[in-house]
């Protein structure tokens, strides 16, 4: 677990990870830690032929100099937004081009232009020419 800014001792002292990997205080599973927020990283010990040749020791110093055990927190925070917020560029992709065919009818263009407005900066850049493309038509 990870909360960027608060002393792991204190927050181990009064809660705890139920089940559902929400953090709730110790004596009381209702109240759950609202805080700020936080992220629990879960690892389990579970054979999975996938991962046979894996070698676990490769950039474990680097991630656990990101995490709370050390370093810079934040560092390990913007990698996950970083994912993220790739994620979210495929997915408007996907969208985009999905309104494609609908582009005669003016909600679908809104619709398109929400879209890339909210995609990051690089993806707007590589994509710009196939938005004034498709707003051409």
């Amino acid at each position: 677990m990870c909360i960027p800014g608060k002393d792991e001792k204190s927050i181990m002292k009064n809660y705890k990870i139920r089940p559902d990997n929400r953090l709730a205080e110790i004596n009381n599973d209702e109240n759950e830690y609202v805080d700020s927020s936080y992220f629990v990283l879960q690892i389990h010990n579970e054979m999975n032929r996938l991962y046979e040749n894996f070698d676990h020791f490769q950039s474990a110093a680097d991630l656990l100099q990101k995490t709370n055990r050390g370093g810079d927190p934040t560092e390990f925070a913007d990698s996950i937004v970083s994912v993220f917020q790739g994620y979210s560029d495929i997915d408007a992709v996907r969208k985009i081009e999905d309104l494609a065919f609908e582009l005669d009818n003016e909600g679908s263009r809104k619709k398109l232009k929400a879209l890339y407005k909210y995609m990051s900066p690089d993806m707007k850049r590589i994509y710009q020419s196939r938005i004034n493309e498709l707003l051409a038509q």
